[in-house]
C-alpha cells in the first residue's frame, strides 16, 4: 500500500543521513579568537539649552492668560518664540503632545 512504500522510503532516508553523518569528520577548531573590541567611554550629556517640558508648558499656560484655557498650538508658538528649543517644530510638537498627555 501506499502507507507501507512512504514508511520505507521514509526509513531508507534515515539510514542513508545517519550513516553519512557517521561518516563525515568534524571540522577542526582552528579559528583565532579575536580580541573584543573596547567600547568608547560614553561622553557626558550636555545640559538641555532651556528648561524642561513641563515648566515651559505651565509658564506658557500663564502667561498666555487665556480664560477658557491655552491650546497645544498656542504652547507651541509660545515655546518656540521664547525658548531655544531647536528649530525642528516637528520634534517640538511631539515632546509637547507627549508632555501634555502626561498630565503637565
Amino acid at each position: 500500500t501506499i502507507h507501507a512504500r512512504n514508511n520505507l522510503l521514509v526509513n531508507s532516508l534515515y539510514i542513508i543521513i545517519m550513516s553519512d553523518a557517521a561518516v563525515i569528520p568534524a571540522a577542526p577548531a582552528a579559528a583565532p579568537v579575536k580580541a573584543p573590541k573596547k567600547k568608547a567611554a560614553p561622553k557626558p550629556k550636555t545640559p538641555a539649552a532651556h528648561p524642561q517640558y513641563k515648566i515651559m508648558i505651565s509658564e506658557a499656560v500663564t502667561a498666555l492668560k487665556e480664560r477658557g484655557g491655552s491650546s497645544r498650538q498656542a504652547i507651541l508658538k509660545y515655546i518656540l518664540a521664547n525658548y531655544k528649543v531647536g528649530n525642528n517644530p516637528t520634534a517640538i510638537n511631539a515632546r509637547l503632545k507627549a508632555a501634555l498627555k502626561a498630565g503637565v
